[in-house]
């Protein structure tokens, strides 16, 4: 999704994976932009001002998409199966709710994120050291 989604943004897109809660809070705090599926990482970036573009597959969006007065976007496919309180979609072999997402509706929620635009972030580079 990230080489997609590298491909049909005008933005520059990063991923990281290896760090810390504490450094996933300070680096959300700094962010333009959050992009993401509906998970932990997503509530703490809104919670920390980061505007936010949050996929979703099976899970209910009235209950769990992040509470945020910021920017955001959910961007999800309906399906007739949703929400879906499993761990395994009991109605297709793969969990089509999240696969039927067009990365060109996640590029435009991006777009239009970037566009309005975030002021507050501070110049100043973070150190993990």
């Amino acid at each position: 999704m990230l080489d997609l989604l590298t491909k049909e943004s005008s933005a520059k897109i990063s991923g990281i994976d290896d760090l810390s809660l504490p450094e996933v809070t300070a680096l959300a705090s700094r962010a333009r932009l959050f992009v993401g599926n509906d998970s932990g990482i997503a509530h703490i970036a809104a919670a920390v001002g980061a505007p936010c573009v949050v996929i979703f597959g099976s899970s209910n969006v009235v209950h769990w998409r992040p509470w945020t007065t910021n920017a955001n976007e959910v961007v999800r496919e309906e399906m007739p199966c949703q929400p879906c309180h499993g761990y395994f979609c009991g109605e297709f072999e793969e969990p089509e709710c999240i696969l039927r997402v067009p990365v060109e509706r996640v590029a435009a929620a991006i777009d239009r994120i970037l566009k309005a635009g975030r002021n507050d972030v501070p110049s100043e580079p973070l150190n993990f050291a």
